[in-house]
């Protein structure tokens, strides 16, 4: 395993990697393409890219974040998040994924403003959604966070590959199929 998560992982592993397991309907590749143009054409596209290791206590790693903000004001000392969505509101778990984002942007770059906006196309509205302060110790528990879900599905990936290369009759037989269903006797 990578000891490394960048600040798009993070975010998905937080707030969308659920729809994902589930089967939920994903983002399509053609509505991200149209956020980055939008991104690009409101200049909320800064090449520069951040680093900052961070120490987990429970898989005894340093991890390594890495990400880049959509834009930075240097004169004021702040980073702002930009998120584009297709309704006339910004949906909740959007603004809660963009403030996260824009949190961990600060602690990547020891900013302490924030500015979240938002652009609907619905409407075709630039506006600026909340601002804040950087929380260093709410960065910290989200990132740990992740850590611990990516660390998860990592595991649960390896047994699941183990018993599906295995073969139903064989995982039972070699104990893997007790291990997927954490200790619950193999079928008959």
């Amino acid at each position: 395993m990578r000891y490394r998560l960048t600040v798009s992982e993070i975010i998905s592993l937080l707030f969308y990697k659920a729809d994902d397991i589930t089967g939920k309907e994903m983002v399509s590749s053609e509505i991200l393409t149209e956020g980055k143009r939008i991104h690009d054409r409101l200049g909320f596209n800064d090449p520069q890219q951040y680093r900052r290791f961070i120490f987990d206590p429970n898989t005894n790693h340093w991890w390594l974040v890495i990400g880049c903000p959509d834009k930075i004001e240097q004169q004021d000392g702040k980073v702002l998040e930009l998120k584009t969505y297709w309704q006339a509101r910004m949906p909740d778990r959007t603004r809660n994924a963009g403030t996260l984002q824009a949190l961990i942007y600060c602690w990547l770059t020891g900013l302490s403003k924030w500015e979240l906006w938002g652009y609907s196309t619905y409407t075709n509205k630039l506006s600026k959604i909340v601002e804040g302060h950087a929380d260093d110790e709410f960065v910290y528990r989200s990132i740990l966070k992740a850590i611990q879900l990516k660390t998860m599905l990592h595991d649960f990936k390896k047994i699941y590959l183990e018993v599906a290369e295995g073969g139903e009759e064989d995982a039972g037989e070699s104990g893997k199929a007790d291990k997927a269903v954490a200790g619950n006797p193999a079928p008959e």
